[in-house]
C-alpha cells in the first residue's frame, strides 16, 4: 500500500517539476522511468527528483557533465 502511494507521489511530483522546467526553460526535463519495480529504482528516481527540487537551475549543467 505505501509503495503504491510512494510511486503515485513520485509521478505527480515529476509532472509538477516538468511544468516548472518548461515554464522557466530549464533543460532537460525529468523523464519518468519505464519501470519502478525495485526499491533501488524507486530510490534512484526519488534522489533525482530531490536534486531537481533542490537545485533546478543546475539541471542543465548536471546532465551536460555526464
Amino acid at each position: 500500500m505505501w509503495r503504491q502511494q510512494f510511486i503515485k507521489n513520485l509521478v505527480e511530483t515529476n509532472k509538477a517539476l516538468n511544468i516548472m522546467y518548461r515554464k522557466y526553460r530549464y533543460y532537460p526535463a525529468l523523464k519518468l522511468p519505464e519501470k519502478l519495480d525495485t526499491d533501488k529504482e524507486l530510490m534512484d528516481f526519488a534522489k533525482e527528483i530531490h536534486k531537481a527540487i533542490s537545485h533546478p537551475e543546475l539541471a542543465y549543467l548536471d546532465k551536460k557533465n555526464k
